[in-house]
């Protein structure tokens, strides 16, 4: 889990789970470049898998950064961030 803090609230967010991961696979979503027609869509199918229905109202009516914020995180909890400090 990751807290991400927009706009003064506190979203918690999980990765997707590897399952998750090939559904959206097989519907040939690429997580790292989102198609511009089905960006929107893509990312409020992941945010109803990764943050709690109250945090999705709540980002309604948040300006569109801050989803994007919510977004990066879910992306570092799935697949790893390479700025992150890794324990070997």
């Amino acid at each position: 889990m990751r807290i991400v803090e927009v706009d003064g609230r506190k979203i918690s967010v999980r990765g997707l789970k590897r399952s998750e991961v090939r559904e959206f696979r097989a519907k040939k979503v690429n997580f790292i470049y989102l198609d511009p027609d089905t960006a929107e869509e893509t990312m409020d199918l992941v945010f109803k898998l990764v943050i709690s229905e109250e945090d999705m109202a709540a980002l309604e009516d948040m300006q569109n950064s801050c989803s994007i914020a919510v977004w990066s995180a879910c992306l570092k909890e799935t697949f790893g961030a390479p700025d992150e400090e890794k324990n070997s």
